[in-house]
């Protein structure tokens, strides 16, 4: 049996920061008006950042142009450089991600 075909509507956002040094990740789950201390999840977050991030992350192997429709995500995704992601596939704390300063998980 092959796999569903699901449609995945991407988010980015964009907002001033507390620590402008560290990458935010709004992932805490709230499904059902309050906060448990684990989840399940099933993101995948991305990000473009001068250097590698921590281990954990995976690299495009290329510039985002070879991937990503750069002239339709209007000036979000530099066509030139990497962009890395990292998987959260199962039950984890259910807490915000961050990259930077203490990297996340």
């Amino acid at each position: 049996m092959s796999p569903k075909t699901r449609t995945v509507h991407p988010m980015a956002f964009e907002f001033p920061r507390r620590e402008p040094a560290v990458l935010f990740f709004p992932t805490v789950h709230i499904h059902d008006g309050e906060v448990h201390e684990t989840a399940t999840f099933d993101h995948r977050l991305y990000c473009q950042v001068g250097a590698a991030p921590a281990k954990g992350w995976e690299s495009s192997n290329g510039p985002a142009s070879k991937w990503v429709r750069t002239k339709r995500a209007e000036g979000l995704v530099d066509p030139s450089a990497a962009i890395y992601r990292r998987t959260l596939l199962g039950v984890y704390d259910n807490r915000d991600q961050e990259l930077g300063s203490t990297d996340s998980r």
